[in-house]
């Protein structure tokens, strides 16, 4: 009788656990509009699709937050308007984050990302507490984004963008981003 008790509260506890994992939907890069969507989405090394998705939470889960794209364009005094796009993926033990950041933007058009001149594009990786990799645009790099629309009486930003990242670590570690693109309503 006991035995029975147990294992029934061991298979209960397995079935619970099991609906409240966090699963990723079936991969595939959002379409490339120009609606103010709030996506974000890029080949991940060649192969694996990357796009926002999950709720990132604090330390002690008393605030949880669902993971969209951000798109900001606020005005600096020194380095004119600055477009930044980010948006994280947060599942099972995964925790990721990616963001484009781009200073004196004021059209559509494409950039160069060169991070001693004002762009940056950044990809983090927090696998565990000591496990955290970051890559990084390098100034000798080929990054590029793409605005295709800069709406800012709509508030609308969207665009494509690639790149090659290398690890902060370790420069003989990169990743390739292929195929980005994002669609988001801008903040001031």
């Amino acid at each position: 009788m006991k035995l029975t008790s147990t294992l029934r509260f061991f298979a209960l506890a397995a079935v619970l656990t099991s609906c409240r994992k966090d699963e990723l939907p079936p991969p595939s890069l959002p379409p490339a509009t120009q609606t103010g969507q709030g996506t974000l989405g890029f080949l991940l090394r060649d192969v694996e699709v990357w796009s926002s998705h999950g709720r990132w939470c604090t330390f002690t889960y008393a605030n949880c937050e669902d993971n969209v794209v951000t798109a900001f364009y606020p005005r600096s005094p020194s380095r004119g308007y600055e477009l930044e796009v980010s948006a994280a993926r947060t599942f099972n033990s995964v925790d990721q984050a990616f963001g484009i950041v781009v200073e004196g933007i004021t059209a559509t058009g494409t950039y160069a990302l060169e991070e001693g001149k004002g762009g940056k594009m950044v990809f983090s990786d927090y696998v565990g507490p000591q496990t955290e990799k970051v890559y990084r645009n390098s100034v000798p790099n080929t990054s590029t984004l793409k605005v295709t629309r800069l709406d800012t009486i709509e508030k609308v930003v969207s665009g494509t963008f690639s790149g090659v990242l290398y690890n902060t670590k370790d420069p003989d570690d990169s990743i390739a981003v292929q195929d980005g693109r994002f669609d988001a309503r801008l903040k001031y």
